[in-house]
């Protein structure tokens, strides 16, 4: 840490991670608006920091001649010693993202009902023999992500999630000779996942993702997958109101009466 705070204070500037400006941070914006604010100013100078720290490395008279590879290797190394060292001022830094993790945790317990028919996944895929051990490894992919503490680490285990539900829908339309599958065979795959892996602190994951890693390393395979993880956990949050009545008729494959009763027969509410 002291090295990160001399670097940011070459530049003339307090240091945003030191102690004594995070707790003084922390008690003068006392509301949820302000600490949601200042989480994010925290983040947005991180990033700042590791762009610097990058550019002072690139320029530096023993990196001349450097590859492109090894330029890239160097700034993930950059940006993996930034957000290890200040993970506890990043990941779930406010009382806004946890509140947000506990909303989503209360959603998908309240939908445990839910099956493959009523996402309309095609019951072609559920009846492969691969398919439950498919799901397992996506699964315990996903929850991986929180052993983990740098951006880049938690997006493999993503991608790798992903990557999985992906080839048992690749597969499947090889067999059945079917069109190429997309987003729409995806999402609801990856829905259910959701719903079977109940992951921990998942909302605080996401935005620490999109917050904390480079958006230039967010693009292809890793930023597609990226994107439709967070599309299945809004999907998780926005499907039904407060009472259990589904925002849109033809959100599920389900009727609409019986889906707020089991809903509600699971006692647990939506209103956190």
């Amino acid at each position: 840490r002291y090295h990160i705070c001399h670097a940011w204070q070459a530049h003339g500037q307090p240091c945003p991670f030191a102690p004594d400006h995070w707790r003084q941070s922390r008690s003068t914006h006392p509301s949820a608006a302000a600490q949601v604010f200042a989480a994010s100013l925290v983040q947005e100078q991180a990033m700042v920091l590791v762009q610097d720290l990058y550019e002072r490395v690139r320029e530096h008279p023993f990196w001349q001649g450097a590859s492109p590879d090894e330029l890239d290797t160097a700034f993930e190394a950059i940006e993996k010693l930034v957000t290890l060292k200040l993970h506890h001022l990043l990941f779930g830094a406010c009382a806004h993202e946890q509140a947000l993790d506990t909303r989503l945790q209360h959603r998908i317990a309240c939908l445990q009902f839910l099956e493959a028919k009523h996402l309309d996944i095609d019951e072609e895929i559920v009846q492969r023999a691969s398919f439950q051990s498919c799901l397992e490894v996506a699964r315990q992919e996903l929850c991986n992500m929180n052993n983990y503490k740098s951006p880049k680490d938690k997006v493999v285990c993503i991608y790798n999630c992903c990557k999985v539900a992906s080839r048992v829908l690749t597969l499947t339309s090889e067999n059945s000779q079917k069109k190429s599958t997309g987003a729409d065979e995806l999402l609801p795959l990856l829905i259910l996942l959701l719903l079977q892996a109940k992951p921990a602190a998942l909302h605080s994951n996401l935005s620490f993702i999109s917050n904390c890693r480079h958006p230039s390393k967010l693009t292809g395979e890793q930023g597609y997958y990226l994107t439709n993880i967070m599309s299945a956990a809004e999907f998780l949050l926005t499907v039904c109101d407060e009472r259990g009545v589904l925002g849109h008729a033809d959100a599920l494959s389900m009727d609409g009466a019986l889906f707020t009763s089991q809903v509600l027969s699971r006692g647990l509410g939506f209103r956190v």
